[in-house]
């Protein structure tokens, strides 16, 4: 089903995708270390946070692209159809609770992670996180759109709409941190308008009945219990797994807090480094369930051992 050919044309756009997404990265930390170091670390130990929460829904995603592969491995594809509204909904759903529970837990949840900090950076982390919530469903949104075009081996698009974002990223920035100088906030606000936006576009692009996998009456919606549940039977393991590695990352940046803003924005700093060595990795992960899925789905699992030797390779 996939050639060799065909699995380095996928991993090839989410390479450039993930060294783009890491670079873009060390721009928004230079630009907002214009504010200063206390804004710098604000955002740093949001930044934590924020991954541990975000895999609420990005496990349920992973679980959805199983799901669709399957799917589509099995030329169903009114059920991958079917499968891709609901992953839009329940992963919408659940960032929109986590938003609402960000909301009225910031504050004490902030100073029980990092009391220690400085008066400044904990002002910044607060400005940070309450704007930074209100984007984690345009993420859900932009994060399901751009895995349903992986289950359909369309890794360009994905690729196309994160360029995209990343550029609206850093002239948000440019604008709201040097010119109204609003420093950890208008970070938070870049990047809330470059996920509205990129959502925007991920839902418009997936109208495309040229698709394999489109929305059809994206507006009339009604839960399917049996799909929710093979989603949440995939997705809650990988979000267990998940949420242990970020917590483990939390529970540093906890320790770090206490030991100054200079070395909360040192660590900041390197950790948006070292984030290149794993971009290889992440891309051939995210390859790997479309391809697997629908391997599977089509019941041609003699061909795994192919797809994981050209994986290796």
């Amino acid at each position: 089903m996939f050639s060799r050919r065909d699995i380095i044309k996928m991993i090839i756009p989410l390479i450039l995708q993930n060294i783009l997404s890491v670079t873009i990265g060390a721009m928004d930390s230079i630009m907002v270390s214009a504010a200063g170091e206390a804004a710098v670390s604000g955002v740093s130990l949001v930044g934590t946070l924020d991954v541990l929460l975000i895999t609420a829904f990005s496990s349920l995603v992973t679980g959805g692209s199983v799901v669709i592969s399957q799917s589509l491995g099995e030329n169903d594809n009114t059920m991958a159809r079917e499968c891709a509204k609901q992953l839009i909904y329940v992963t919408t759903g659940i960032a929109v609770v986590i938003t609402v529970i960000v909301g009225c837990v910031r504050e004490p949840l902030l100073n029980l992670l990092y009391g220690k900090a400085a008066t400044d950076v904990m002002q910044n982390a607060q400005d940070y996180f309450m704007i930074i919530s209100l984007s984690f469903p345009f993420l859900a949104i932009n994060s399901s759109c751009a895995a349903l075009f992986r289950t359909m081996g369309n890794t360009v698009t994905p690729m196309g709409v994160s360029i995209g974002m990343n550029i609206i990223n850093v002239i948000g920035n440019a604008v709201f941190i040097y010119g109204f100088h609003m420093g950890a906030a208008g970070a938070a606000i870049a990047t809330l308008i470059s996920r509205i936006a990129g959502a925007a576009v991920g839902i418009v692009l997936l109208h495309n009945r040229k698709n394999t996998v489109y929305f059809d009456k994206i507006l009339r919606y009604r839960p399917n219990i049996g799909i929710i549940k093979k989603m949440l039977y995939i997705g809650v393991p990988h979000g267990i797994e998940e949420s242990f590695f970020s917590l483990g990352r939390l529970m540093t940046q906890s320790l770090i807090s206490s030991m100054g803003t200079a070395s909360i924005a040192a660590n900041s700093v390197a950790s948006t480094i070292a984030n290149y060595q794993y971009m290889t990795s992440s891309a051939i992960s995210s390859v790997v369930i479309p391809v697997v899925g629908r391997c599977i789905g089509a019941k041609k699992k003699t061909r795994l051992s192919n797809i994981q030797k050209c994986l290796c390779v």
